[in-house]
């Protein structure tokens, strides 16, 4: 991890914590590419009691380049922009998520 964004992350981690002490659920939107950053998340989750729930985007990269192709070309101004090359790198480090990996996952399709 970028070591500009760990202030930010942990900052978000105890906010995410807290609101989950509350009992409200919280969605953090980052990406866990790797089985490594998942299994830190978890651990992270598991060691203060909570379950770790992963939406995994099971989309074709050839769809994944068309959309992200349209968010360049027509998206909102804020939108996140990659370009065509960088859609394909990711796919190939991706690592999917598995149940085996201790978490819930929820795979959503195209």
């Amino acid at each position: 991890m970028f070591r500009a964004y760990m202030p930010a992350r942990a900052l978000m981690w105890d906010v995410a914590l807290g609101a989950l002490a509350l009992g409200t659920s919280v969605v953090l939107d980052w990406n866990h590419w790797s089985r490594q950053r998942r299994a830190q998340a978890r651990e992270r989750a598991s060691a203060r009691g909570f379950e770790l729930v992963v939406h995994y985007l099971d989309v074709p990269v050839e769809l994944a380049v068309k959309r992200a192709t349209a968010r360049r070309e027509s998206g909102p101004s804020d939108a996140h922009i990659i370009a065509e090359e960088g859609v394909r790198h990711m796919s190939t480090i991706l690592e999917p998520p598995s149940a085996s990996e201790g978490f819930v996952v929820v795979r959503h399709l195209p």
